[in-house]
């Protein structure tokens, strides 16, 4: 499985279930969570997963309920993160300090893509 996609669904009562599956999943490449609802507490969760998967280049969370407590998390998640390139965080509710957070890991990181 390199692909993982839900959309259009609530998974944050699964969110510590898929965060197991994101560690297992050594070869995904393609995370995407599009309007299921996540929030900061399950971002939370989901990025400590994203950090032991070493494959991710790929990862959407637009349309959620991420506010700057979850952007702060992502952003702990870039800097250990070597192979994503490509986030979008689009139609979220992030504010400004979170979008500088976002913004300060991903030039560090040199990322692509974060819309």
């Amino acid at each position: 499985v390199t692909s993982l996609t839900q959309q259009a669904r609530e998974v944050g009562p699964a969110i510590k279930s898929l965060t197991e599956l994101l560690c297992t999943l050594g070869k995904l490449v393609t995370l995407t969570l599009v309007s299921t609802g996540i929030n900061d507490a399950d971002v939370k969760v989901l990025a400590n997963g994203m950090r032991q998967n070493f494959s991710l280049v790929r990862i959407d969370l637009s349309k959620n309920s991420i506010g700057d407590r979850g952007a702060e998390s992502l952003a702990g998640m870039l800097s250990h993160c070597e192979t994503v390139s490509w986030l979008s965080l689009a139609w979220n509710n992030i504010g400004p300090n979170g979008k500088h957070l976002l913004t300060k890991a991903a030039t560090k990181r040199r990322i692509r893509k974060v819309r």
